[in-house]
């Protein structure tokens, strides 16, 4: 296969995969119309996706915020099959439209949402971000974090950070890049807090403490060792002068 015939099918594959993207979006908008998923017994359309179609979370949640823009505006539908919509900034566009719903307790004019999803094409998804903080300044002023399991020993953290808590956090990438090459954002985060509490943590600078205490060993002073510490054959193997020395110290003692 030539490097043309591998761009050729690629192309036709990913046209493809949109074509088939568009169609359960638009399954699922007409799914969400009819509560199908409650009609099955579901209680909710996320868990009906995960649980009987094998979605992931992720996806399932993304392809559900871009039905729910579908029906109130259809014409979205060809926009994802030609690739100048994605479902992530449609989903991110969704979850800002139901925060600032939450939030002002109104529900968004169907034009609005229109001329919104109207300036995100072609955008990359910093682009969505900064669209979304200037058309809803509210919701993305109001901190965004959330702690919750998802595994055994594992945890999922969403942190809203300003500019410069964003730029210090690159900074200590960037200077970290040699010790931890290609460290993901929890790595770092990880490291960051471990050399905090390296310094700061009391309990770790008495266990540092005591680490210490217990290799240094502390040499005997010679009025601990004292003549009479080594005996008279020793003294002899050190030569005349030091035995001369020890028999003078015994006797007059």
């Amino acid at each position: 296969m030539t490097n043309d015939q591998i761009e050729s099918e690629l192309r036709a594959a990913t046209a493809t995969e949109r074509g088939l993207t568009k169609k359960i979006v638009e399954l699922i908008a007409e799914a969400l119309t009819r509560t199908l998923w409650a009609e099955r017994g579901y209680a909710s359309p996320h868990r009906w996706l995960v649980r009987k179609f094998g979605c992931s979370d992720s996806s399932a949640g993304r392809r559900l915020d871009a039905a729910r823009l579908l029906t109130v505006l259809p014409e979205i539908a060809e926009k994802i099959e030609t690739g100048t919509l994605t479902l992530s900034a449609l989903s991110s566009t969704q979850s800002a439209i139901h925060r600032e719903e939450k939030r002002t307790k109104v529900k968004l004019n169907d034009d609005i949402k229109r001329e919104v999803v109207g300036k995100l094409e072609g955008l990359s998804s910093v682009g969505v971000g900064r669209l979304l903080a200037s058309v809803f300044p509210e919701v993305f002023r109001q901190p965004l974090e959330s702690l919750k399991p998802v595994g055994k020993d594992a945890w999922a953290m969403t942190l809203t950070l300003t500019a410069d808590q964003m730029a210090a956090f690159t900074r200590s990438r960037e200077l970290l890049s040699h010790s931890h090459p290609g460290a993901t954002w929890a790595e770092i985060l990880a490291h960051l807090a471990h050399a905090h509490a390296k310094t700061a943590d009391p309990v770790q600078r008495n266990q540092r403490r005591e680490a210490r205490a217990q290799k240094t060993t502390r040499c005997p002073s010679a009025a601990e060792v004292g003549p009479t510490s080594l005996p008279r054959s020793s003294m002899h193997d050190l030569g005349p002068r030091w035995a001369s020395s020890w028999d003078h110290e015994r006797t007059t003692g």
